[in-house]
């Protein structure tokens, strides 16, 4: 069978559905009013299908953001591990959405549709979880200038490819030329600081 892009999982009709309260069941057996988890879904493909820059930046985003923003997102991480250490597989995903009135019939097929293992690894980190979903939420352009300036670490006021090699270290050549491919959209051999922007909010 064919294996589904990221932009048809996207289009998968558990997501596609009208977007609805839902509860979270806490450990303990307590409740939680929240919304229904369709947007861990759409934030993990999304960020997961993302280049190698926009991931980083976007885990450095989380790293650094105000704990009464990030809080929720790793009560909601922890509320999905099951085993308490700080990665949630597929199935622990896959408990924790079915216990959402609206996701209660999910089934592990449905799941590789929606985060194919090509797009989604099978361990997720909070960081990981958190930038996804913070993703989803946006960043002020503070918060962008911020992530700017410590990925332009030869304060030329852009990224070039050698300043992002530099801060990539562990990427492959390929990799890294691809991720700056993707964000110099004006093919001047740089990374300014709207490009930067654009790619974030992509």
């Amino acid at each position: 069978a064919r294996r589904l892009s990221a932009a048809d999982a996207l289009r998968h009709p558990w997501l596609t559905a009208p977007v609805q309260k839902g509860i979270s069941v806490l450990p303990g057996g307590g409740t939680s009013g929240t919304e229904v988890p369709k947007s861990v879904f759409e934030g993990l493909q999304k960020y997961q299908a993302s280049s190698k820059l926009k991931r980083a930046v976007l885990k450095l985003l989380a790293k650094e953001a105000d704990e009464t923003r990030v809080k929720s997102l790793r009560d909601q991480f922890r509320n999905l591990d099951a085993h308490q250490d700080g990665y949630l597989t597929r199935d622990e995903l896959l408990r924790g959405m079915q216990k959402c009135p609206e996701f209660q019939n999910l089934t592990m097929s449905d799941l590789q549709q929606l985060l194919p293992p090509e797009l989604c690894v099978d361990k997720i980190s909070c960081t990981d979880f958190t930038a996804a979903l913070l993703a989803r939420q946006g960043f002020g352009r503070a918060e962008l200038m911020n992530a700017f300036r410590r990925f332009d670490v030869r304060r030329e006021g852009k990224i070039s490819l050698a300043a992002l090699s530099e801060v990539l270290k562990n990427a492959g050549p390929a990799s890294k030329l691809e991720a700056f491919r993707e964000a110099d959209v004006g093919q001047d051999g740089a990374i300014d600081f709207e490009e930067f922007c654009a790619l974030i909010s992509s």
